[in-house]
């Protein structure tokens, strides 16, 4: 017979055993054995005692160590002998008239004390009693006992070791008068004493009241690290096993075996009256009402709230039981106040040393394992708690199934109940009391800046402003903050995290007013926050959830803000159409009370991004920065250059066409045809100043003349010139023809009538005798179109070098100092 002595179930901590022999003396040398199995070792546990009139001999554990002791005298420790509990043990007291020894399984000859040295008489009662346990409700014992006997001799040390080995030699024991129980004891059959000495069983069954079909029985079962009865498993121990069990109603049972295909599976039933048992068919789709599971015998769980304590699954007077080592015991049990219409229970208790119980009630479908709501027996405290095999590293699902805990709250269903997402997984944790969002982490935070130009808009020239979409993102952290539930990806935050903590203001100088209110206000502004983790968080359990938790340290927090933002520009034009226009953006950190944040100036602190661009008027350089105003400034700088393509193709072009044209009218037309030349020149110089005055109108606003209005201007002027050579020309031409004469003779006379000298007859040169021959004159009208067309060609050259001249040396100077700046590669 096993004896089960169960004090915790009664709040007056009463179980022994009492077990009387027929023997009314004790001689000077006898034996006292027992089988022990404990549930548990508390502090001081009392094992089992002999007593007399005047005295008693006790044994003890204290703190795991066995002590004995012949009261009130000669207590006495060793702390050779540890009892351990969840295992069968064997113990045996044995004394010779003048020494006890303490035998422990295979712990022997330990010498314990020497009886002489406590005066004491060695006959201690009249009638030979073991006492096992406590009737006092202190030091109580728990656990299962068997075996007890005692001898009126010494046993030898191989005497004992053969009782040890369940062997028949030592078999003269004393016979047993009577057997008292008192308190909680209930009793089973071993079936014999010899299966104390067999090796342990490595798995056991456990029932739960689980409707199942195949497919969810073996899956139930692989939750929870066990496996579907086998082909290979005993059945008849199964079937004693099941008709004992107080875990399942008292029908008979139908059991999943793992023998089964896609369409049949065999099904061990048990007769729970008679114990017989046999294998039938059934369809895989056919639910059954219980489902067990071979489980691994003393598999470690975990009960978690806002600690994780270790259980041990064991089968314990006949039901399935989670037990602590520091007693606590959780098993199922009839409801406090109410049963099922079967009458069977459907609860699960917790209790510990007869103190007040917590207990929950299992729904429809639910058992042992997963996340419940406990209540506090006779209270109204409520609290969660969770039961599962899940590891330091898991999560615990509310059906008790575990994943890993980096897969909780990461937007994906791992667990069948959805358990592992929803509103639960919010990334801050509650805010701690002395936390105030208008106070910075530190006097001077520093934050690091990602700028992203995204596009630019528009340039308007006659405002002085230019518009572009920029993504700018501050990076910071507030070790005040503690995160959970982050990935190794950047997560985002909700509004109702991010708007109770601390943000770095910010404000644009150089944008108009309009802008700085809206990103002020959040209004108009893609606004968002996303936290990355830096470091290496924690597990940690908060109300029975498994949580990765990081300090505020170690993570790091980011505020994306896009908005199309108008930046004010001075633009230059003294050399339109081939200008480069300077703009930039200038981003500040506010500074308030007792808060002066600065840019992280440390390599990679801060990041400016944005390929090069182009509008139909400009190309947009990559953007550069550098850092000013004490760190708490930024400036972005970008080089609009203007496409000149078309005004070389539209305006310049047709321009030089226009003055070669009127170069040709002194290099390659007559001198004589002084009214072609004088046409065609001024009709060049109307068509210029046509087209100077057409692009005026589109020309850029400026107080200022343009590098295009000089070109206008000169080609204007060297047309002009041409038109006021061909008119000196011309005079000169003139001018030579009057002074020129004939080779001819002229006969001169008076006049008669008019009274007058005047040319009466000419004689031709043939008929003329020349004494000299006639002197080479210079042609001075071509002499000044030829000195002309020269004089204005290098005059084109002149001009063309200090235009060029100009013009690169802006460029340089521009672009030197633009690529001075910090660039981010």
């Amino acid at each position: 017979m096993v004896f089960t002595l169960m004090p915790e179930e009664t709040h007056d901590e009463i179980a022994q055993l009492r077990t009387v022999f027929d023997r009314e003396e004790v001689g000077s040398s006898f034996t006292v054995c027992v089988w022990l199995w404990p549930l548990y070792i508390t502090t001081v546990t009392k094992l089992f005692s002999l007593h007399g009139p005047d005295t008693s001999i006790i044994v003890k554990v204290m703190d795991g160590v066995i002590n004995m002791g012949i009261y009130p005298w000669c207590p006495q420790a060793f702390p050779d002998l540890h009892l351990m509990h969840n295992t069968w043990q064997h113990l045996c007291l044995v004394a010779d008239g003048r020494n006890m020894l303490l035998h422990l399984d295979n712990k022997t000859n330990s010498k314990v004390m020497t009886m002489s040295e406590c005066n004491v008489d060695t006959k201690f009662t009249d009638s030979v009693t073991v006492l096992v346990g406590t009737d006092s409700g202190k030091f109580a014992y728990s656990g299962e006992v068997t075996g007890v006997r005692y001898y009126d001799r010494q046993l030898t040390t191989s005497e004992v070791q053969e009782l040890l080995n369940c062997e028949s030699s030592a078999e003269n024991h004393i016979q047993i008068k009577e057997v008292f129980t008192t308190g909680n004891v209930s009793i089973y059959r071993l079936g014999g004493q010899d299966k104390l000495c067999l090796p342990e069983d490595k798995e056991f069954m456990a029932v739960f009241t689980i409707c199942s079909d195949h497919p969810t029985a073996e899956s139930l079962c692989t939750k929870l690290g066990s496996r579907l009865i086998g082909k290979d498993d005993d059945f008849g121990k199964l079937a004693k096993e099941a008709v004992l069990s107080l875990d399942v109603p008292n029908d008979d049972l139908y059991l999943w075996t793992d023998i089964a295909d896609k369409e049949q599976g065999s099904v061990l039933s048990i007769n729970r009256d008679t114990g017989n048992h046999l294998l039938v068919n059934y369809t895989s789709e056919t639910v059954l009402h219980v489902t067990a599971c071979m489980m691994p015998l003393k598999k470690t769980a975990y009960m978690k709230d806002h600690n994780t304590q270790k259980m041990t699954l064991l089968k314990y007077n006949r039901r399935l039981v989670l037990l602590s080592e520091h007693g606590e015991i959780v098993r199922r049990e009839p409801c406090p106040d109410s049963k099922d219409d079967e009458g069977f229970s459907r609860c699960l208790a917790k209790r510990f040393f007869g103190m007040q119980e917590e207990y929950t009630r299992l729904d429809y479908g639910e058992d042992m394992f997963g996340r419940h709501t406990w209540n506090e027996e006779n209270t109204d405290k409520y609290r969660n708690l969770s039961i599962s095999f899940c590891e330091k590293d898991k999560f615990s699902c509310n059906d008790g199934s575990c994943i890993p805990l980096q897969e909780r709250c990461d937007g994906i269903r791992h667990c069948k109940d959805n358990s592992d997402e929803g509103e639960l997984c919010t990334l801050v944790r509650p805010l701690p009391p002395s936390y105030v969002k208008t106070y910075c982490p530190k006097s001077t935070p520093i934050v690091g800046l990602r700028i992203n130009v995204i596009k630019v808009n528009s340039v308007l020239l006659d405002m002085n402003e230019f518009k572009i979409t920029i993504n700018v993102v501050l990076q910071w952290r507030d070790d005040r903050l503690t995160f959970q539930h982050l990935l190794k990806e950047p997560k985002i935050l909700q509004s109702h995290e991010y708007k109770g903590i601390w943000t770095p203001h910010l404000f644009f100088p150089n944008a108009i007013h309009e802008d700085n209110v809206a990103v002020s206000t959040k209004t108009s502004v893609l606004n968002d926050f996303t936290v990355k983790v830096k470091g290496k968080g924690y597990p940690e359990i908060y109300d029975s959830y498994e949580v990765m938790v990081f300090n505020g340290s170690d993570v790091e927090i980011n505020n994306k803000i896009q908005y199309q933002f108008t930046f004010s520009c001075t633009f230059d034009f003294v050399f339109f159409p081939f200008d480069i226009q300077q703009c930039w953006m200038k981003v500040c950190l506010r500074k308030t009370y007792a808060c002066c944040p600065r840019w992280d100036t440390r390599e990679g602190g801060v990041k400016v991004t944005g390929n090069e661009s182009t509008l139909s008027m400009y190309n947009i350089s990559k953007a550069r920065y550098d850092i000013s105003g004490e760190g708490r400034c930024m400036t972005v700088h970008l080089l609009f250059t203007r496409k000149f393509e078309s005004y070389v193709m539209t305006t310049f072009f047709p321009c030089i066409i226009l003055c070669f044209l009127a170069h040709a009218t002194l290099t390659h037309f007559r001198i004589e045809n002084f009214n072609d030349r004088i046409m065609v020149t001024l009709s060049l110089l109307i068509v210029l100043a046509s087209l100077f005055s057409q692009l005026s109108s589109t020309l850029p606003n400026s107080p200022s003349a343009k590098l295009i209005d000089y070109f206008f201007l000169y080609c204007i002027g060297r047309v002009s010139l041409i038109f006021l050579l061909h008119t000196f020309i011309e005079v000169s031409r003139r001018s030579t023809a009057d002074t020129e004469e004939e080779p001819t003779s002229v006969i001169k006379g008076l006049d008669p009538t008019l009274g007058i000298k005047m040319k009466l007859a000419w004689v031709s040169g043939e008929n003329v005798t020349t004494k000299e021959p006639p002197k080479r004159r210079i042609n001075i009208p071509r002499t000044l179109s030829y000195v002309g067309a020269v004089a204005v060609l290098v005059m084109d050259v002149v001009m063309a070098v200090f235009f060029l001249f100009k013009t690169i040396d802006d460029h340089n100077k521009k672009s030197n100092h633009f690529h001075a700046l910090n660039v981010t590669e």
